[in-house]
């Protein structure tokens, strides 16, 4: 297997380029301290479990950020290389072993390691780290031991094995390297952030640019060898605006592309400023949510993203999990295993109806483009070595069929779909369970217009004034909602409201979905690029909303004279 894969993507892009001059030296150096501590770190200790596992991450990570606004740079904060380690270490067996996560994470290096490829270095930066993951997976080891008692594991999770064993293989992935220089980061800045309205109701405008690349090299004791890179630039637009009765409320607009390259169009991104300010500039007519609501409410664009996402890429979703095991430690610091615990997993009711039966659910990790958009979420290996599927079926006509999986085996699922992916972040080596492209289709769906009539009828029929829809929806700014009357259909921005979670069991039964579909590139935890092909629209009932409470602010008598 390994010499396949190493043939077929030598042909296609060149031995010269594979290895580089600089990789072979740093995976050189991570593979001979590898071999090393592979019997220095248990020399010695007859008593203790035998090592199972190792993988070693390097990660090279840079970065930029840009502020600026009405055409003035703010500041700008640029990271040329930091270079850190990560350690997977596993004692034991694949009966028993030290993993009580779970997670696939391992122990970060204390210390940035050395960017001048020195193998001294390096290896000395993996001998310090291993020999900290050593300690940890002894102390897991036998914490878990003593816990796993208290664990309320069913038969059939206490049988499962630790690990899917992974093929020795060597890829690859070609990147293209992007571009983290300041100067044109902060020209589209400064260039898209005099596209605001200038009102003197209209605050703190901003425009914030950011660029990150990571380049991971891993290696493992089960023969797997990887280079491979994660990379994004996100666009944020911000304000705020102070009403009539002296509130303050803002408001923020995010586009995720591959590349600075992508915003070449730059017309297209200033009409995206221009839309983005006059909705500042609308809410100074906004009016103030009256009364606690319950009752029809219809999503619209970005607000059924993040329904679907928040409810689908989730271990209480599509991503499998498995249940941790607490162990106690003081070697290092033991994985928060807080989402994972209160997760309620959708495996047992695979073959059930989890969503509407008008919505199945695919995971592409083949397409790039979409009716002209670039996709982010198109990958060819995940963190593990494992090639995806290009296209898995996860729910079909609402009935759940498969989830998410990496290397490590549930009830349900003895392998991995290859959905194991790196992600980037400042000074950290991020690695989670994630879709590539989650398409989300509702061939029988209807029209944006009949979802809208609907929404009218269902507040007439339980006696309701007005229905609510909601375009924009999380933590990103203040809640704003769009108030329609069941009389003459008009609609008037409101604020002061806050949102009851949308559940997954509201996905049950819906009472209208859109068939045209929206599309939106996405960071899973802010680290993972994927995307997300939706309905353009959902309507779902009994949708809460209370009174949001705020202080106002008042002008001092100095201003007002």
């Amino acid at each position: 297997m390994r010499t396949f894969i190493t043939i077929i993507i030598s042909f296609l892009f060149s031995t010269s380029l594979l290895f580089a001059q600089d990789q072979q030296v740093i995976f050189k150096a991570m593979e001979e301290e590898m071999e090393r501590n592979m019997t220095q770190l248990q020399m010695d200790k007859p008593d203790t479990p035998p090592i199972l596992y190792i993988s070693y991450t390097l990660a090279d990570t840079k970065s930029i950020q840009t502020s600026a606004s009405n055409g003035t740079i703010i500041q700008t904060t640029a990271t040329q290389v930091e270079r850190i380690s990560s350690v997977r270490l596993i004692v034991g067996d694949n009966t028993f072993s030290s993993d009580y996560s779970y997670t696939g994470n391992g122990i970060l290096g204390v210390n940035f390691v050395t960017v001048e490829d020195d193998p001294a270095q390096i290896k000395a930066a993996f001998w310090a780290n291993s020999d900290i993951a050593y300690k940890f997976a002894i102390e897991a080891y036998n914490s878990k031991k003593s816990n796993i008692k208290n664990a309320n594991l069913t038969e059939q999770e206490l049988g499962l094995s630790e690990s899917i064993p992974m093929l020795a293989t060597e890829v690859f992935a070609p990147y293209n390297e992007i571009d983290i220089s300041k100067d044109p980061y902060e020209a589209l800045a400064a260039k898209l952030s005099v596209g605001f309205v200038k009102d003197r109701s209209v605050l703190l405008t901003s425009v914030d640019i950011s660029g990150i690349e990571t380049v991971y090299y891993r290696i493992t004791s089960e023969g797997v060898k990887s280079k491979q890179a994660v990379s994004f630039v996100e666009i944020a637009l911000k304000g705020k605006v102070r009403l009539p009765s002296g509130q303050v409320v803002g408001d923020e607009k995010v586009f995720i592309f591959s590349d600075l390259k992508e915003v070449s169009d730059l017309s297209w991104m200033m009409s995206e400023v221009k839309a983005f300010s006059d909705h500042l500039v609308a809410i100074k007519k906004s009016e103030k949510f009256g009364e606690y609501y319950l009752g029809p409410v219809l999503f619209e664009d970005e607000a059924v993203v993040k329904i679907f996402s928040d409810n689908l890429i989730s271990a209480s979703g599509l991503i499998a999990s498995r249940k941790p095991i607490t162990v106690i430690t003081s070697v290092a610091r033991a994985e928060n295993m807080a989402e994972i615990t209160r997760a309620k997993p959708l495996e047992e009711r695979i073959g059930k109806k989890v969503i509407d039966s008008r919505l199945s659910v695919y995971n592409r990790t083949d397409l790039h483009s979409f009716n002209g958009i670039h996709l982010l979420g198109s990958y060819s290996v995940d963190a593990q070595g494992v090639v995806p599927k290009p296209n898995s079926t996860l729910i079909e006509n609402g009935i759940l069929k498969s989830l998410l999986t990496q290397n490590i085996p549930t009830v349900k699922s003895n392998e991995s779909t290859g959905s194991y992916r790196f992600g980037a972040k400042p000074r950290a080596v991020t690695q989670e369970i994630a879709p590539g492209v989650l398409v989300i289709e509702a061939p029988k769906g209807d029209t944006r217009e009949v979802l809208r009539a609907t929404l009218i009828e269902s507040a007439k029929e339980e006696g309701l004034e007005y229905g609510y829809i909601v375009r924009r929806y999380g933590e990103r700014g203040d809640q704003f909602l769009y108030r329609v009357s069941v009389l003459d259909g008009s609609e008037t921005l409101v604020v002061n409201c806050e949102l009851a979670a949308v559940t997954l069991a509201k996905l049950k039964r819906v009472l209208g979905v859109a068939k045209d579909q929206y599309i939106q590139n996405n960071l899973h935890k802010n680290a993972i690029p994927c995307a997300i092909i939706c309905p353009s629209g959902v309507l779902l009932e009994d949708i809460e909303i209370n009174i949001k409470r705020v202080n106002l602010q008042k002008d001092s008598e100095l201003i007002k004279k």
